[in-house]
């Protein structure tokens, strides 16, 4: 369900089986500045939009409260909620970014378990990638409405 692909200049695309998975290049960069400043896994929410079918972008940035260590990042659903104010759309929040700074991009189970929670907490839909230090990807789609 994923393969490894490599930072590009312009945007970073995700290949999951028929589905990909763009992210904004601006997105790219904050990732890998953060996770490299912080040395901590992290996790952002994006807005994720299907551009085409089976194609869906990734855009935006927003951290919502969060506790970081160097092999876990935790937030509460509630603290989504203060993001609205700067500009977060719940709606077109199914997306999930997390960092595994020093470490391979293969999910953890506890990982595995958060990709399936977040996708139905998300009207059945969750986007999201598992990237490191190294620029290495990990794309995952649970579309439960498709399934």
């Amino acid at each position: 369900m994923s393969k490894k692909a490599k930072a590009s200049p312009i945007m970073k695309e995700v290949d999951v089986s028929r589905y990909k998975i763009i992210l904004d290049y601006k997105i790219e960069q904050m990732v890998q500045y953060v996770m490299g400043k912080y040395k901590n896994e992290f996790t952002i929410l994006p807005h994720v939009e299907e551009i085409e079918p089976d194609v869906f972008e990734m855009t935006g940035v927003w951290f919502p409260e969060q506790v970081n260590s160097t092999t876990a990042s935790n937030y509460e659903g509630e603290n989504i909620m203060g993001l609205v104010k700067e500009g977060y759309d719940i709606v077109k929040g199914t997306g999930h970014i997390h960092t595994h700074p020093n470490m391979s991009v293969n999910p953890s189970p506890k990982d595995q378990q958060d990709i399936y929670d977040r996708a139905d907490e998300s009207a059945g839909l969750s986007v999201g990638v598992i990237t490191n230090e190294d620029y290495d990807y990990y794309g995952h789609i649970v579309d439960f409405t498709k399934g």
